[in-house]
């Protein structure tokens, strides 16, 4: 029956990096669209084994969230030549920081991604100034980088995309972020953002003065849905 299952979900087992080695050497999951190991501690053992797995190369949905995947792990996943079908990443609560983050943003085996979660991933580490993949994250169409210490100077890095990196955002999560004054005003004049239709900014210490500098940017106009929280 593991021939036909088109999705798999194991759920806060803590099953650790054995459950990992064993999908990916499961020679029955080849049907797989969608799989589910959230809060299981995994490492970065973990990741390279399903990394590894010839078997998940039809997988369009890896959740991942609330294991204990660093940058190594990201950048095992982002390098995998079996998991360029993937749709949707969640790496929600992985201390994977900007460089694990920025390893799947500027990934070329990863470029059908439409949805990357990052929430809680120390994207606003010290380092992500330093490091000008993580504006490519701008090419997935919904990114979620809420609760990650990002402030404003760390906001206007991953706002800067290079010339040759296709910006396709349209749902962008900020909540949690202190952001302040100074971060809405990078992206109320943020030009790459003139696609987006959807914008949370929850918890983000918006002054009036700041929610009036979104509501009146020219880059902003396309927003359908915008969430300012409490």
């Amino acid at each position: 029956y593991l021939g036909r299952l088109s999705g798999l979900t194991v759920y806060a087992q803590h099953r650790r990096d054995p459950l990992a080695r064993a999908v990916g050497r499961c020679p029955h999951l080849a049907s797989l669209r969608t799989l589910d190991l959230r809060k299981n501690r995994l490492t970065d053992a973990g990741a390279d084994a399903l990394a590894a797995a010839p078997a998940l190369s039809n997988l369009e949905s890896l959740d991942l969230s609330e294991n204990e995947l660093t940058e190594s792990g990201a950048r095992a996943l982002a390098a995998s030549p079996h998991l360029a079908a993937l749709r949707r990443l969640d790496l929600r609560q992985n201390p994977v920081g900007p460089a694990g983050a920025g390893a799947v943003a500027a990934s070329a085996r990863l470029a059908g991604l439409e949805r990357l979660g990052l929430a809680g991933c120390g994207v606003g580490g010290p380092h992500v100034h330093t490091d000008p993949r993580v504006a490519g994250l701008l090419r997935v169409a919904d990114l979620d980088l809420s609760g990650n210490g990002i402030g404003a100077a760390a906001l206007k890095a991953i706002l800067s995309p290079a010339a040759d990196v296709p910006v396709r955002v349209r749902e962008l999560d900020l909540s949690r972020n202190d952001l302040g004054e100074p971060g809405a005003r990078a992206l109320a004049a943020a030009p790459a953002l003139a696609g987006l239709r959807g914008l949370k900014l929850a918890g983000c210490g918006l002054t009036d003065d700041a929610v009036r500098a979104v509501a009146c940017s020219d880059h902003l106009s396309g927003l359908t849905a915008l969430d300012l929280g409490g």
